[in-house]
């Protein structure tokens, strides 16, 4: 799968890391929004899932801005850093939700308005289909590494807006995962049906086009090795070789700015 088309798949992208699923140096995982799809104006709030496996405790701070995604409008760039439109939302924030021994876990949540008039260049079909709204997230450790990831919301004035998927469960070798692994585990994902949306593609000419969301599972872990780092809603991944302390975080995806997750820690 083409690199960009993987990032937006995901809607959150990593702009200082590779697409890898060990979890050890600094790392974003997911930025999860808790409205994907919305209408100018409206307040979305987002959850950070951050890794800093190896860091041992050090202290982290982020900082938040948001803007026009670049490439709504056909320009190159995947941050806001030199947009004329860049909003501050936060700045040297100190994060909290991290413990020993894993380092591994969702952070505090922020918030981001997406701004009223951020609509107001688009054409009608554009409004209909949606622009996105560019969120970037720096996270700075305390002895100056950094990461930075962005996160895009859809905006648009569709009438049923996206939401995000649902990861019920995630399945060890037949059962649902309770405790993690210590040998070779078969790994799947429980995802409802209703978790694949259909959603309206509106053309120039007037015309519209059913479209089917396509969902995807990424596995990011903290020892061993993967099988398959990605996988449908429909296969498995092999984990093998976990040894403790170990962290399994899984993280289901629309393609459409959708995001759910699990976090799974041994002692």
């Amino acid at each position: 799968m083409p690199l960009v088309a993987l990032l937006l798949l995901f809607g959150c992208s990593r702009l200082d890391l590779g697409l890898v699923e060990l979890l050890s140096e600094l790392r974003v995982v997911a930025l999860k929004a808790d409205q994907p799809e919305v209408a100018a104006g409206t307040t979305v709030t987002i959850t950070p899932v951050v890794s800093d496996f190896k860091g041992g405790g050090r202290a982290l701070t982020y900082s938040v801005s948001g803007c026009l995604d670049p490439a709504s409008i056909g320009e190159q760039a995947e941050r806001c850093d030199s947009r004329a439109d860049r909003v501050e939302i936060a700045a040297s924030t100190g994060v909290t939700g991290l413990s020993s021994p894993h380092y591994t876990g969702a952070i505090n949540t922020f918030s981001v308005t997406v701004p009223p008039a951020v609509l107001t260049l688009a054409s009608g079909v554009q409004k209909a289909n949606g622009w996105w709204y560019l969120v970037q997230f720096a996270l700075t450790a305390s002895d100056g590494a950094t990461v930075t990831a962005v996160k895009r919301i859809l905006v648009s004035n569709r009438g049923t807006v996206n939401t995000n998927p649902t990861l019920t469960s995630v399945i060890a070798d037949g059962a649902a995962l309770a405790t993690l692994p210590t040998d070779r585990t078969t790994l799947s994902a429980s995802v409802p049906a209703a978790s694949k949306q259909s959603y309206t593609l509106t053309f120039s000419d007037g015309s519209t086009k059913s479209q089917d969301e396509s969902l995807a599972v990424r596995w990011f872990i903290t020892s061993g090795t993967l099988t398959s780092a990605t996988t449908g809603t429909e296969g498995t991944t092999d984990w093998q070789s976990p040894t403790a302390p170990a962290t399994l975080v899984t993280v289901l995806s629309d393609g459409r700015g959708g995001t759910d997750y699990q976090i799974f820690s041994s002692p």
